[in-house]
């Protein structure tokens, strides 16, 4: 099972379809990767929520992402800005990366861990 094989590209598209299913359903998010995007990076924003406050929160639940891009560094993403997208969205981008060992049941926890913080932490403000 070669990481840039058809197959894998095939199961990464699978699971990132999955993904953006079940996360475009959640009222608050916002999609930042563009539709014709590879899949193994999903990135969205999740208004109103700083991404450090929402990324702990995943973490809490056993859901590891990223607030940045990759070559941010803790940065307001450049590349989220150069789209065009406000300053407070861009602070509240989370980035999930995918992978060949990625699962259902991983994208399954995303979700309902993401569900749970829009709900928690937008009750905070």
């Amino acid at each position: 099972f070669h990481p840039l094989s058809e197959e894998n590209l095939e199961k990464i598209t699978a699971l990132r379809d999955r993904a953006v299913a079940g996360l475009s359903k959640l009222e608050g998010l916002e999609f930042n990767s563009p539709a014709n995007a590879l899949p193994y990076i999903i990135n969205f924003s999740c208004v109103g929520i700083r991404s450090e406050v929402m990324m702990h929160f995943l973490e809490m639940k056993g859901v590891y992402v990223s607030g940045a891009s990759a070559c941010a560094r803790g940065a307001v993403s450049h590349v989220l800005t150069a789209q065009g997208l406000s300053s407070s969205r861009a602070d509240s981008a989370i980035r999930v990366s995918l992978s060949r060992f990625t699962t259902d049941g991983d994208i399954d926890a995303l979700i309902s861990a993401v569900t749970d913080g829009l709900a928690i932490l937008k009750r905070r403000k």
